[in-house]
Parts: structure tokens; C-alpha cells; sequence
């Protein structure tokens, strides 16, 4: 295809456009394309947040405003939805089973790993073009209990590689920040799935470098009063807190730490950033919290083409661009530029075209499953991620690091 090589920056206002794509889609070149975002946004539950909806909007206004996709010469708008998806595995499947009625060209979404039970295994089976926006290890083609498939693609690092690096930040932090070896710390981790992964590695982490875990608290995916579990944590000798949540109960409890007066260090992954950006909470001076994400645009260099759409963002919705809006901004023009690539809106032909794809975004300077070319890692994106840390709303990238797939 002429196209096959194109590198395309997501910093120019591109287009995009093509048809609703069918399980096995078949449609003519200049015929339109129609892309579902399965994301919630802020107030459909008590876990929704804007950020995903908003920053894949955005690319789509873009892509129209420029003319659309081009398809062997012809421009054509894509026509765009999005569906809420909830927040298990069955509301999931629900959502996933009313976008494959809707025959889309490629599907984008399912922000959370417990998405992936109910909807992979929907989106598989109809083999539409779906990039899955979370960390699950199972979406990897042939990891273990594997719900992957080669048309599913994952745009997120995986849940326990971003477990181990948050825990040997913290390590080597707490190290540096005070000039002792860390002894002992608290977990407070969310019921389900994705707390347990990631509180498991913190487990296994800390029983390796003989570090006592003094206290392990959980809270529900909606919890609003994390008093009780705040009081455990910080009354219990712990020297550092390693956090996996939500966003909105990581938000509680931090403010309930702040109200305590608990001190201590807390490293948490994307939820914490979510927290801030959204301003759920604010950290105050002193307060040291460390998040790990994807990328951060809000904090990129003045110039580069993510300090550019995080003020456009901005400027539009009136909140700081975090990497979930990042991600799914650059999610529209991968989808765009995997369709202009294969000049085509047959699934099979992009799929194709996304396991060759050498794509630059905001988010990440190269989204590319060649990069890691076989095994488990061939339909998994990208595999960086940074640490960061914050004065009040503002965020600094301390780290950024290459993590396995």
C-alpha cells in the first residue's frame, strides 16, 4: 500500500472518516467509517471520569473539522458513538454486545480490567478492530488465561509491571528522601481484581527485599468514607503506604490522610494523577504522592506536541489533559491513520495495517506492537511509563521508565 509506511504526528490538526463496519466488514473505499468509544463519562456512575470521553471527542472534531480520512483520494468523515460501558464485566459484555449490533470499522475503550471477561471475548468473536484502554495481562496473546486475539490491541502497559515499578520507586524514594532503607508499609487496595494484582505484586515485592507489610486494607470500588481504613494505615508503624484504586476512593482517601494529619509518603498508579487533575484532591504543601501513568501532557515540555494538545485541552474542557485523554486522543488517529495506511475499511485489512504501524502521538513518541514483535507482547502497543510527582495541581515527571510487556 502506498501508505504502509506513513509516520503521522498527531500534533497537526488531522482528518478522519469512513463506514460502519460489520463483523467481517466489506465496505467500498469513500464509504464511511464509524467508530464506538465503549467509555463513560462523569456522572453515568460513581466511577466515571470525563477524561477518556473528552480527549477522544476531541481527536474526532479534529479529524472531521480537517475533512475526515482519506481513502484512495476521497475524504470522508468518520461518523462517531459512544456507548457506557459500566463498570463490570457484565455491564461489559452488555455494551459490548450492542456495538457489534452496530457493525463499527474499530471500537476503542473498555477502560478497566474488569471489562475484559465480558467484552473480549464479544469483541473476538465479532473480529472488529477494538483497542482495550486498560492494563489486564490477559489481553496479551498468549499469556496466561488469555482473552487476547489478533484483532484486540492493548494501548496501556500491564497492570503488574506498573505494580513492580511503583513499589521500587517508593523503595528507592523513601531511600533517598530520608537516608534509610524502607522497613514497613501499609496497602490499601481496591476489592477486585485489579487491587488484588497489584497488591499481590506489592506483596511479593516486599516479602523479596524483606519489607514487613503491617497493614493490608481494602476498600469497594465506590467507597466515599475511607476513615476507618486511613486510621488502620497510618497508626500501624507503617513508614510508607503503596496504593492501588480507583480514582474517586484513592480521592477520599488522601483528603481523609490530609484531615488526619497522616504524613506519610503514598504511591498510587494513574488513579492517583486522576485524583488531582480532576481536583478531587489537591495535594497540600508537604504531601508527598507519587503516581505512575502512562504519560502526562499536563506536564510536558513547553513546544512538544503533548504540551500543545494538553493546553488546547484545556482550553476546551477546563481541566488539565492527564494520559487517559492523551491515549485516547492518540487512539482516533491510530485508528485514522491505521485505516489510511491499509487505504482500506475491511477489519482484516486493518488489523494488518495496526501490527505494522509506526505511529507518533501525544502520549507516547511510537505506538508499535513490532517493537515487541512476538509472543505475548504482539498486539500490546506500548510499554512506557513515567512517575510523577506533584506541587499542589502542578505535575513533574520524576521517571520515566521501559517496562516488560
Amino acid at each position: 500500500m502506498k501508505h504502509a509506511k506513513r509516520r503521522i504526528l498527531v500534533a497537526a490538526a488531522l482528518a478522519g472518516g469512513l463506514f460502519v463496519g460489520s463483523t467481517a466488514p466489506t465496505q467500498a473505499a469513500g464509504e464511511q467509517v464509524y467508530i464506538i468509544t465503549a467509555v463513560e463519562t462523569k456522572g453515568e456512575s460513581a466511577v466515571a471520569i470525563p477524561d477518556t470521553a473528552d480527549g477522544a471527542q476531541f481527536a474526532i472534531d479534529q479529524i472531521n473539522k480537517a475533512g475526515g480520512v482519506t481513502i484512495k483520494g476521497k475524504k470522508t468523515k468518520i461518523k462517531y458513538e459512544r456507548i457506557p460501558v459500566g463498570s463490570t464485566a457484565a455491564l461489559a459484555e452488555t455494551a459490548a454486545r450492542q456495538i457489534v449490533d452496530k457493525r463499527p470499522t474499530a471500537v476503542y475503550g473498555f477502560i478497566s480490567t474488569a471489562h475484559n471477561p465480558g467484552a473480549a471475548p464479544v469483541m473476538k468473536a465479532a473480529g472488529i478492530p477494538t483497542i482495550f484502554a486498560n492494563t489486564g495481562a490477559t489481553l496479551a496473546i498468549g499469556a496466561a488465561s488469555s482473552v487476547g486475539a489478533p484483532n484486540l490491541f492493548r494501548i496501556r502497559p500491564t497492570q503488574s509491571a506498573l505494580a513492580a515499578e511503583q513499589f521500587n520507586f517508593m523503595v528507592n524514594q523513601y531511600k533517598k528522601d530520608t537516608g534509610k532503607d524502607l522497613t514497613k508499609i501499609g496497602m490499601i487496595c481496591v476489592q477486585g481484581a485489579f487491587g488484588k494484582a497489584g497488591c499481590d505484586v506489592y506483596g511479593f515485592l516486599a516479602n523479596q527485599k524483606k519489607i514487613t507489610i503491617v497493614r493490608r486494607e481494602e476498600n469497594s470500588v465506590t467507597a466515599t468514607d475511607l476513615s476507618s481504613q486511613v486510621t488502620a494505615i497510618c497508626n500501624s508503624g507503617a513508614e510508607a503506604i503503596m496504593s492501588v484504586n480507583f480514582p474517586n476512593p484513592a480521592a477520599a482517601f488522601m483528603n481523609e490522610m490530609v484531615n488526619r494529619g497522616c504524613k506519610l509518603p503514598i504511591v498510587e498508579g494513574a488513579s492517583g494523577d486522576i485524583a488531582v487533575m480532576s481536583g478531587a484532591f489537591t495535594p497540600p504543601s508537604g504531601f508527598k504522592l507519587y503516581a505512575a501513568v502512562d504519560c502526562h501532557p499536563a506536564a510536558a515540555a513547553k513546544g512538544t506536541a503533548a504540551k500543545k494538545f494538553a493546553d488546547a485541552f484545556t482550553k476546551k474542557y477546563g481541566y488539565p489533559a492527564g494520559y487517559s485523554a492523551g491515549e485516547a486522543y492518540d487512539g482516533m488517529y491510530l485508528l485514522k491513520a491505521a485505516i489510511e495506511t491499509a487505504q482500506s475499511t475491511k477489519s482484516a485489512d486493518i488489523i494488518k495495517a495496526m501490527k505494522r504501524q509506526k505511529y507518533k502521538g501525544v502520549c507516547y513518541d511510537k505506538y508499535s506492537p513490532v517493537a515487541a514483535a512476538t509472543g505475548v507482547t504482539s498486539n500490546i502497543l506500548v510499554n512506557k511509563s513515567s512517575m510523577v510527582s506533584y506541587n499542589g495541581k502542578t505535575p513533574t515527571v520524576v521517571s520515566t521508565v521501559v517496562l516488560p510487556k
